[in-house]
């Protein structure tokens, strides 16, 4: 359900878990490979706050700026993410 959430036109969304591995996401290739989501400063950010928040600007796994907010998912202590592209955020709506 998760990986079918559109952000805007070049949002996303996605769950990590506990540990800070990719559980959730449109990418079934970074799902499988159950990649690490600590080194993004917004993933970081959230593990060590626990509570609901954002925005706050960081970068996405491809390393583009964007804005992110999550959620905390308890139990099972799963984080869930949307981001959008810094370019799309500043964009107005037409």
């Amino acid at each position: 359900m998760v990986s079918r959430i559109k952000v805007g036109e070049r949002g996303q969304a996605y769950v990590i878990d506990a540990q800070g591995r990719l559980i959730a996401h449109s990418d079934i290739g970074l799902v499988a490979s159950r990649a690490d989501m600590t080194q993004l400063a917004q993933v970081r950010a959230a593990r060590a706050a626990g509570a609901g928040g954002g925005p706050m600007q960081g970068k996405d796994i491809l390393g583009r700026d964007v804005l992110a907010a999550y959620a905390p998912v308890m139990p099972p202590g799963w984080l869930v993410f949307v981001e959008l592209p810094v370019e799309t955020a500043n964009t107005p709506a037409q």
